[in-house]
């Protein structure tokens, strides 16, 4: 019932922090809160022209990634310190067959926060002059 070693005391009380959290949220509370900020995100990003890479049935919560625009001007790294500036965090690399970026829909996070990101990934789409945001379908899956 103890610690072989000394317990990461930072990590234990992240932890019970998190689990107050939840408790005062609840899972189904939280759960619907998750399925909001996903769809004003993947909403958001076909507002932008952007290709998803899940059509909307296929969609969960969790993570959403967007295709990478098809524009001679985009650069992720580049992207990624735009949206750094905008106060918006997101990874600076892909693992999908085709290049993408994705944003998680969870944490303490709001549907309000996902129409920040919506907006900070229009922003720096525009000062990266970035013209041409949809990918063909056709040419995503061949």
């Amino acid at each position: 019932g103890s610690f072989r070693f000394t317990p990461p005391a930072q990590v234990m009380a992240a932890f019970d922090r998190a689990m107050d959290f939840w408790e005062a949220e609840g899972r189904a509370n939280r759960l619907a809160r998750y399925v909001a900020n996903s769809r004003v995100f993947y909403d958001g990003m076909r507002d932008l022209g952007l290709s998803t890479w899940l059509e909307p049935e296929a969609q969960g919560p969790i993570i959403v990634n967007v295709h990478a625009p098809a524009d001679p001007n985009w650069d992720l790294q580049a992207f990624v310190d735009a949206l750094k500036r905008r106060g918006v965090l997101i990874s600076n690399f892909f693992n999908t067959p085709t290049p993408t970026f994705r944003v998680g829909c969870i944490g303490a996070i709001t549907p309000d926060d996902m129409r920040g990101a919506v907006a900070a990934i229009g922003d720096a789409l525009t000062e990266l002059g970035i013209k041409q945001r949809e990918t063909v379908r056709d040419e995503i899956r061949s």
